[in-house]
């Protein structure tokens, strides 16, 4: 009979959930990964079972705690006890974390990965499998070489799946190849062999579909099953090489441009939200490159920096599809690249 797990333990795995990835864990604890998400899984069962009313409670229930926190609100004699009150509520309801604005950084060290002092990530997006335009031997083709190469790592760029539904823009419900549930079986079995190489996985609007619709997010489905970091929809990347840190700005992106110049334009716009070495995003179709030079005070000094801006590609077919209805004319397939290096700090883009 196997051993019952200390509470203090799985509480402790658990707090460093809060703060770190699982593998993350499963390093600082000596467990592997699967132990991790045992503890993770027995830890949710016991407080479900100790609050678990909380979260099965009904609307009738919800408006009574509402109720109580207004009357409590309305006696209180000063803003921190309001304040104190709504702390409670929160706790109650276990929703104080999603509500605070605080964002960790995708953190990896690719060091020990380096071959010749080099790193490559490939930028894998707006595959739209399940559609009859997905060009799947350009797909297994890319997925082969990273398979194959030990310094290729990966970043999804969301889109990966078709995902029609019928409160979709078009005719891609009926046009499909694959169900829905099936695309997600399928883009799960071609991603598996190289989940360990997968830095993470931007939710793209094609993904949102089935949260629009069914509250059901694919793109966290697909990375719990896989056990990648979910990026959501902006997420910062930093890859440790050697001394070196790169700053990787990463969205799908949510755009109607056309024009190559309009395409990166939304890409420069991410130079708004984060300070980065790199942006990408995917979304627009394209893969299209560009460089911005900046200066900064380092020191007493003032140095020259490069920022790199990079549109990620996709897998559809022109000929037929929705692209070509709209007269959107033909644009560059594949996945893009980005080396960098461990003995200088520089980036190389490939398209």
């Amino acid at each position: 009979m196997n051993k019952p797990i200390p509470f203090q333990t799985l509480q402790q795995v658990a707090l460093l959930k809060e703060k770190h990835s699982r593998r993350d864990v499963a390093k600082i604890t000596g467990l592997s990964e699967r132990q991790v998400k045992r503890y993770l899984a027995k830890y949710r069962e016991l407080m479900e079972k100790k609050h678990g009313q909380i979260l099965s409670q009904s609307s009738k229930e919800i408006k009574e705690l509402l109720q109580e926190y207004e009357e409590a609100t309305e006696k209180s004699v000063d803003d921190q006890s309001a304040y104190d009150q709504l702390q409670e509520l929160a706790e109650l309801w276990n929703i104080d974390k999603k509500l605070i604005d605080v964002e960790d950084v995708n953190y990896w060290d690719l060091t020990d990965h380096a071959v010749n002092g080099e790193v490559t990530v490939v930028f894998l997006g707006d595959v739209h499998w399940g559609s009859p335009h997905c060009n799947r031997k350009m797909l297994f083709d890319i997925l082969k070489w990273i398979s194959i190469t030990p310094n290729a790592f990966v970043l999804l760029m969301g889109d990966m799946i078709e995902m029609s539904t019928k409160t979709s823009v078009g005719a891609g419900v009926y046009e499909q190849i694959r169900p829905p549930q099936e695309q997600i079986k399928e883009t799960i079995a071609f991603l598996k062999p190289i989940r360990h190489k997968i830095l993470g996985y931007f939710s793209g609007n094609h993904e949102f579909r089935a949260y629009k619709d069914l509250g059901i997010d694919v793109a966290d489905l697909i990375s719990s099953v896989l056990e990648i970091p979910y990026l959501g929809f902006t997420k910062l990347t930093t890859i440790k090489l050697g001394d070196h840190h790169y700053d990787i700005a990463g969205t799908h992106g949510n755009s109607g441009s056309r024009k190559p110049h309009t395409k990166l334009a939304k890409v420069f716009d991410l130079a708004d939200i984060y300070d980065a070495d790199l942006y990408v995003m995917g979304h627009v179709h394209d893969k299209l490159d560009s460089t911005k030079i900046y200066r900064k005070r380092v020191g007493r000094e003032v140095k020259v920096f490069l920022r790199h801006f990079l549109v990620t590609g996709h897998f559809l077919n022109w000929k037929a599809s929705y692209a070509e209805m709209a007269t959107m004319g033909p644009s560059n397939l594949g996945s893009p690249t980005a080396t960098f290096y461990k003995d200088e700090f520089r980036i190389s883009l490939s398209k």
